[in-house]
């Protein structure tokens, strides 16, 4: 581990458009911190976000999530709450988890060996 830093950002910029989502963001998070990103719609907090998690490239700056600027290989290892979370109210709990195990490349073999039911009635 090279230092306690988990985020770092240095002067990122990300436009849409005309719209500058990101300006000359600097930014470091330690470690075992959770982050807390609150701000006012059209603050740049989402477009941040999805940097992090690599879902969109910024424009300019340098990204560095627990020591690597290779986000990709991180993924697994951020949490991300999103607040559109993506439940499916119908789906049973166990059918949720296996889908979102698949969408991580979990097999059914790896998802049913957590000891938890990978199809379950009344909750997991």
């Amino acid at each position: 581990m090279r230092d306690n830093v988990a985020v770092r950002v240095e002067r990122a910029c990300k436009s849409f458009g005309s719209v500058q989502a990101v300006q000359e963001l600097d930014l470091v998070v330690s470690r075992r911190v959770h982050l807390r990103h609150p701000g006012p719609n059209g603050a740049g907090k989402t477009t941040l976000i999805r940097i992090l998690m690599d879902i969109i490239a910024p424009d300019s700056g340098r990204v560095e999530v627990l020591g690597t600027t290779t986000l990709a290989r991180v993924k697994d290892h951020v949490g991300y709450l999103p607040e559109e979370r993506g439940l499916y109210r119908k789906m049973r709990v166990g059918d949720t988890l296996t889908y979102f195990g698949t969408i991580k490349k979990r097999t059914r073999r790896a998802l049913a060996g957590t000891g938890r039911p990978t199809s379950a009635r009344g909750g997991a």
